[in-house]
């Protein structure tokens, strides 16, 4: 998604209107739900595409999603594929798991 209103320009509102009509099923209810959570707690409403993204994340990942990845990554092998490969391997979780610095 983020790739989408990158390339069509969108600003956060935007983004968020349009994630946000996207829910599908439980994703959708949940949403739903969250914003009547708000409501009763006197919390502001969600209007921006990071805030959904953020609470999608909490919601939606499990708990164990890093370290998983972290697992993933320190018993990654190359035994007997080419360095590319190994290093794409090597550069997947990074790219998927939102760990922004190697180092971490």
């Amino acid at each position: 998604m983020d790739r989408i209103f990158e390339t069509k320009g969108y600003g956060d509102e935007k983004s968020f209107k349009i994630a946000s009509l996207n829910l599908a099923r439980y994703a959708s209810l949940w949403f739903e739900n969250v914003k009547k959570q708000r409501v009763r707690e006197g919390k502001r409403k969600i209007n921006l595409w990071e805030k959904l993204k953020s609470l999608m994340n909490k919601r939606f990942l499990p708990e164990s999603y890093k370290q998983d990845i972290y697992n993933r990554l320190f018993s990654l092998r190359q035994n007997n594929i080419s360095v590319g490969e190994y290093m794409r391997e090597f550069e997947q979780p990074f790219l998927r798991g939102g760990i922004h610095d190697p180092q971490e």
